[in-house]
């Protein structure tokens, strides 16, 4: 995903409202849930924690035809910038995620083979 350069201030204390995100899959096979027709729901909230450093909290849902609306997991994710002092002729940034979807929407199972 590409994120826009500037972070949320922290200096007055904002975060960003929370935004949903969604999109419609087709198709895979196995052990991770069929996708066809399945939909996909992340609800974020981000909050400027300095202002070069964000960190973003989604909360991720499914939708099945047969099984209808479940929790399908998490995301943490933390985004630091290059201070806009530094005066570099581009943006610069990271951005590292921690993710834990449940196994039938690509998580690692818990079950031994």
């Amino acid at each position: 995903m590409v994120y826009p350069a500037a972070t949320p201030s922290a200096a007055n204390g904002s975060s960003s409202p929370p935004q949903l995100h969604g999109a419609r899959h087709v198709g895979l096979r196995g052990t991770v849930a069929p996708t066809r027709y399945q939909t996909h729901l992340a609800l974020e909230l981000t909050r400027g924690i300095t202002s070069n450093w964000e960190a973003s909290f989604y909360l991720l849902g499914a939708r099945r035809p047969d099984v209808g609306a479940e929790y399908a997991g998490w995301r943490l994710r933390s985004r630091v910038r290059a201070p806009l002092s530094w005066k570099l002729p581009f943006d610069l940034g990271f951005s590292a995620e921690l993710a834990a979807p449940r196994p039938a929407y690509g998580g690692a199972s818990r079950r031994s083979s």
